[in-house]
């Protein structure tokens, strides 16, 4: 709704394989998000600016205030748990080996549900939606940093996504290829864990997006036109 009248040559879509298929199946449970893939169907959103502007405000203020009390309740917990585990009563009833034991046997790969199908109704649909305009979807896959420190504990379904959306011609574009390349990847994600790159590591990204951009077709005769016009 907000992307169409705009009519960009180039739409990029950036799927994270640490928790966007968890995300995916989240927002398809949504049965308003559902109708998405009814291409008549609009909520006028743009249309709507104001009102939604201030309906953010408060779910933001709402979201924030209910953090700030879950970080309170965390930091009363912790504290509640360093009492326990100096008491020998705390041991002796073995509350803190209860606590540990609940997390034995579990596993510590994340679940990745992908359903082939549904996924390829969104893709589709996203792909006309942009070539209707003239424009071109251009699929972008970020890692995790599991990918580089536990590949056995990473997204699964990695190759068969990739797959899947090339055979749906969309142009792809693999940032584990690039990163791949870096002599340390790992240095790439703050304190080498799991989270956002680091400022080099964004810089890289964004050159590499950048020329794969630069290569598509529908955003050379873009760049040409405006070129033109200027003239």
């Amino acid at each position: 709704e907000y992307l169409a009248p705009l009519r960009p040559a180039v739409v990029v879509w950036v799927f994270f394989e640490g928790n966007d298929l968890r995300d995916f199946s989240l927002e398809l449970s949504d049965s308003l998000l559902q109708r998405y893939l009814d291409p008549d169907f609009k909520q006028g959103l743009r249309e709507l600016r104001s009102p939604l502007e201030n309906e953010t405000r408060d779910l933001i203020r709402r979201l924030r205030s209910e953090e700030i009390r879950s970080v309170e309740q965390k930091r009363k917990d912790r504290e509640s748990a360093r009492q326990r585990r100096r008491s020998l009563a705390g041991w002796i009833r073995l509350t803190e080996v209860r606590s540990r034991l609940k997390y034995l046997g579990r596993s510590r790969t994340r679940a990745h549900p992908y359903d082939p199908v549904l996924f390829g109704q969104v893709a589709s649909r996203m792909r006309d939606d942009v070539a209707g305009w003239g424009g071109t979807l251009l699929f972008v896959s970020l890692p995790s940093v599991r990918r580089f420190r536990d590949p056995s504990t990473a997204n699964p379904h990695r190759s068969s996504i990739l797959t899947q959306v090339s055979e749906l011609g969309i142009p792809t574009f693999d940032f584990f290829e690039t990163l791949s390349q870096h002599p340390d990847p790992l240095s790439l994600f703050p304190f080498r864990l799991e989270n956002h790159l680091t400022a080099e590591g964004y810089d890289l990204m964004a050159r590499a997006l950048e020329e794969s951009i630069e290569s598509l077709p529908s955003y050379s005769k873009s760049t040409r036109a405006r070129a033109m016009d200027m003239e």
